[in-house]
């Protein structure tokens, strides 16, 4: 038997609220969770992982682009499927909702046999727990891996460091370590200035460090 899927509601309209929680208690197989502004809304979806967002546009305070702004920068609800809900103009409405990072758009007064159709494809879909899943897993592959992997961003600060990394060059496993500083304690830089080069973007033609082997794109 499939499991019942959670929708959060984010309106400020009581109304709109009250007719989402009919039409998807009839449609069967939902549960429903609603949040009468956009700082409840965000709350409601860090803690309850809903399967969709429904997101009404026009609310005071936090509009619903800033909400699902707010959505898609968090890692935890970045892949959460957004349908927005708005009255204003539909091609203008559209484009910045879009540019906000929703997925779909749906004007009010909405239809409701196409509110239940854009529902029933995204739950089909089911993007969210999918890539989820699929993100665990890997997650969990690179942790146990017997080679170390660490990432890094620009500045040579530790993002990521799996279990091998963390033991072999003594991290912590906390963001903002210093690669440099880390690595150097066990590996020396061949030539001497590598880890200064690569942090000035000026890597030279052939740069070896430890085992490992970069050479810039032609």
């Amino acid at each position: 038997m499939s499991r019942a899927r959670q929708v959060l509601v984010i309106d400020d309209d009581v109304a709109v609220r009250l007719r989402l929680g009919d039409l998807l208690h009839e449609a069967g197989g939902y549960i429903l969770h609603e949040a009468a502004d956009g700082p409840a809304g965000l709350a409601a979806a860090f803690t309850q992982q809903p399967d969709l967002i429904l997101l009404d546009i026009m609310m005071p305070g936090m509009n619903g682009y800033e909400v699902c702004a707010q959505l898609r920068a968090d890692p935890r609800t970045r892949e959460i499927p957004v349908i927005v809900l708005s009255a204003a103009e539909e091609s203008e409405a559209l484009v910045s909702a879009i540019d906000a990072g929703a997925d779909d758009f749906l004007r009010k007064p909405f239809y409701s046999p196409e509110l239940r159709a854009k529902v029933r494809t995204i739950m089909r879909l089911d993007r969210f727990r999918t890539l989820a899943g699929e993100r665990d897993r890997f997650r969990w592959l690179v942790d146990h891996s017997l080679e170390p992997v660490i990432v890094a961003d620009g500045r040579g600060a530790v993002v990521y460091a799996n279990q091998g990394a963390r033991q072999i060059f003594g991290l912590t496993g906390e963001e903002g370590e210093d690669v440099a500083t880390a690595v150097g304690r066990h590996f020396r830089a061949e030539p001497a200035d590598a880890w200064a080069a690569w942090r000035e973007l000026r890597l030279p033609t052939r740069t070896v460090i430890g085992r490992s082997c970069v050479e810039p794109r032609r």
